[in-house]
């Protein structure tokens, strides 16, 4: 279950939540209308997956990332994986 490289046209209808998981000297970043910021506590990684954890069973999510182990395990969780040239 893939979005692939398209990015997320056709991916889900209606509005998207967007959720930025930030770590290091990025934890300073707030929110903003549209954006929901999650700081990391301490690994970026754990934190995406906590997200996606957390979401309802059946609500479709996808994660930005290039990273292979990320991918396997957001993807072991249900959800769709996105390279970083899908966002722009």
């Amino acid at each position: 279950m893939g979005v692939g490289e398209q990015g997320l046209s056709g991916f889900a209808e209606g509005p998207l939540e967007v959720v930025l998981v930030v770590e290091g000297k990025a934890r300073h970043v707030q929110s903003i209308p549209g954006v929901r910021v999650v700081s990391a506590t301490s690994s970026g990684d754990d934190a995406i997956v906590d997200v996606v954890r957390a979401e309802a069973p059946g609500r479709p999510t996808a994660v930005v990332t290039a990273d292979r182990e990320l991918r396997r395990r957001v993807t072991d969780l249900g959800a769709s994986v996105l390279g970083p040239r899908s966002v722009r």
